[in-house]
């Protein structure tokens, strides 16, 4: 989608990583630790997925307009930082807060979900 929208297979390519790095950290952490992939931990996934895809077109809309703007890509990467990290710092972390409020739950799954989102949500950031 990435692809057609900026008309950029190097944009695809790069949302693509950036939006699977978060998922494999979040893999290999239940590795780690041993736990089994269940519904639970499936639909953390989609939660990290969908925040790290808000995040990643809400950077890559703003980049776009700037680096029209800019006469270099640095000063457009500066200006997209500028006004995009305090808008995606606020949403994350309400969402991570809010899932890490799900592990206080007393039914186990909704605990994974919490704990896995949570972490996914770290590792988007």
């Amino acid at each position: 989608m990435f692809c057609l929208y900026f008309r950029s297979l190097l944009s695809g390519a790069l949302a693509l990583f950036v939006n699977l790095m978060p998922l494999m950290m979040l893999l290999s952490f239940m590795v780690l630790i041993d736990m089994p992939i269940n519904p639970a931990s499936i639909g953390a996934f989609f939660i990290v997925l969908s925040v790290g895809i808000d995040d990643t077109i809400h950077f890559f809309v703003k980049y776009s307009r700037f680096a029209r703007k800019c006469d270099n890509n640095d000063e457009a990467v500066k200006q997209t930082v500028y006004f995009e990290f305090a808008p995606v710092t606020a949403t994350s972390l309400s969402v991570f807060l809010s899932m890490l409020v799900l592990t206080l739950c007393s039914i186990h799954s909704v605990q994974v979900i919490g704990l896995l989102s949570s972490l996914g949500l770290a590792f988007c950031y």
